[in-house]
């Protein structure tokens, strides 16, 4: 089970139950193209397969990256236009410290997000002798970051290459909140047991402050988060256990005003692959053993709805993609105005393992671990037919 620490959290909430997948009402943003933007060759090391993360912002898209320990371990920022072209120059906004044979430490895992020209940056750092979580805040409009990043103390890493230590979210209401797999902490006030804690911090100019309630969770899985995203006035997010040595994911589904909470055991015995809003319904995937599984939030009291995703397919509708997924043939989806984090429920050939994908309005922009290193491929709808440029 899970523990909460802190005073109790009310597990009545009340959410709007979705009976569909609606399209995104279009937006401002920019017109998907009629001819494919030329290719623009960019080569990026990174740390680790995790060490990457790519989100939308007003101009088109973000990436950031950690280099390897070796060449430094910096953090960069790129900005991205909306066909994945870079905008300007790279900025460094973390050089990590060297030891005594000056070797630096480096990012396990890097987990970003925006809200308006604002950037938030969570990552994971590793050293010879320690694991430590940070975050950083910015300026895209200006490129002006903190001068120094903020440090959030110690984290249990589960494992390199997975993601889940770390995962950052935009609120409804503007802030960017980090959540992150923290220290081992016991269990309840009353007990020793061991659990690990998992805490949330507001992300302001003058620092980071804890917001909520942390969680202690036991046995947590090496996918601790399992999901994080907001829908206006509700957050969910999800953490992975073992029970009996199997993987469960539990979600949790917050209303602010009034406060309730809902809490829901699904995907039994599946590695989870994070959560998806897709117009105003979110999903939480897994890779399952009969395939990718995703559940639907519901809240309000009533059970999630489990599809399976596997098999997913990306068509062209007009000029734009168009998700579908052939064992669940009812639901169907047409992007349309820009969404982040889709690489869960993109199709595995083209988003695998700890890949990262933003739909800007123009394009599809995925990030693919290869090596050492991180590709950038963009997908667009020419003429009715999906054009892929190896941007890497």
């Amino acid at each position: 089970m899970l523990v909460k620490t802190g005073s109790p959290l009310l597990l009545s909430l009340l959410l709007g139950a979705c009976d569909e997948v609606k399209e995104i009402s279009p937006g401002p943003a920019p017109s998907a193209s009629t001819t494919p933007a030329p290719p623009t060759k960019t080569s990026r090391r990174v740390a680790t397969p995790t060490a990457f993360d790519i989100a939308l912002a007003p101009h088109g898209a973000v990436l950031v990256w950690g280099d390897p320990g070796r060449s430094g371990g910096s953090i960069r920022v790129q900005k991205l236009t909306h066909v994945g072209a870079p905008e300007g120059n790279e900025l460094i906004v973390h050089r990590p410290p060297r030891d005594k044979q000056q070797i630096a430490a480096h990012s396990v895992e890097i987990s970003v997000a925006t809200a308006g020209p604002m950037l938030g940056i969570g990552w994971l750092e590793r050293d010879r002798s320690r694991v430590r979580s940070f975050a950083t805040l910015g300026d895209l409009d200006t490129m002006v970051f903190r001068q120094e990043a903020m440090d959030l103390g110690p984290t249990e890493l589960g494992r390199v290459g997975k993601r889940g230590h770390v995962a950052v979210d935009a609120s409804s209401d503007g802030e960017l909140v980090v959540l992150r797999r923290g220290s081992v902490v016991p269990c309840t006030e009353q007990s020793d047991q061991p659990c690990t804690g998992f805490d949330f911090f507001r992300l302001r100019p003058e620092g980071a402050a804890k917001r909520g309630l942390p969680l202690a969770v036991p046995e947590p899985c090496d996918v601790g988060i399992a999901a994080f995203s907001s829908t206006p006035g509700r957050r969910h997010y999800g953490v992975c256990t073992r029970k009996a040595g199997k993987r469960t994911t539990t979600v949790f589904s917050i209303q602010t005003d009034p406060e309730y909470a809902q809490a829901n055991d699904v995907l039994p015995g599946c590695g989870p692959r994070g959560s998806v809003v897709l117009g105003d319904v979110t999903f939480v995937s897994a890779d399952c053993a009969r395939g990718r599984r995703a559940v639907r939030i519901v809240g309000g009291g009533a059970p999630s709805v489990s599809h399976d995703f596997s098999g997913a397919e990306l068509s062209c509708d007009g000029d734009r993609p168009r998700l579908e997924w052939p064992h669940d043939p009812a639901l169907s989806y047409r992007l349309s105005k820009p969404a982040p984090r889709l690489a869960g429920v993109l199709p595995e050939k083209m988003a695998p393992g700890a890949s990262r994908a933003v739909w800007t309005g123009s394009a599809l922009l995925v990030l693919v671990p290869t090596g050492d290193g991180v590709s950038l491929r963009r997908y667009q709808c020419v003429a009715g037919a999906m054009v892929l440029a190896d941007l890497s």
